[in-house]
């Protein structure tokens, strides 16, 4: 895959992480952009292997990036494991865990920006 497009997709499905009212209406309307968090999972881990993203080597990051990056991996895996009802959108949503989630994702995200 061309690196710019995997960055890109990489990059709206962790906006998608980070957006509480992007995730309130996906997660709780009948829209045909209707998702939930465990559709998040799979298209940021499996579709597009955010691990082999960050530690590939072929995609030069920012010191501040990659940690931001890795740091928000390890969330996410240490989330789906803890969690018993990461296929409960109303507990995810509101779970004080995911809020953190939200959170470095959208310090990922602002890490770009710069």
């Amino acid at each position: 895959m061309d690196i710019d497009v995997w960055t890109n997709n990489i990059l709206e499905i962790i906006k998608k992480i980070s957006d509480k009212d992007y995730q309130k209406e996906a997660w709780f309307s009948n829209s045909i952009y209707a998702c939930s968090p465990e559709e998040i999972y799979c298209e940021l881990l499996d579709d597009f292997l955010f691990e082999k993203f960050l530690t590939d080597g072929s995609i030069v990051f920012e010191d501040r990036q990659k940690i931001l990056g890795l740091n928000l991996l390890k969330a996410m895996y240490d989330y789906s494991k803890s969690s018993d009802y990461i296929d409960d959108p109303k507990r995810v949503y509101e779970d004080p865990q995911w809020d953190a989630i939200r959170k470095m994702a959208i310090d990922f995200l602002n890490s770009f920006k710069t």
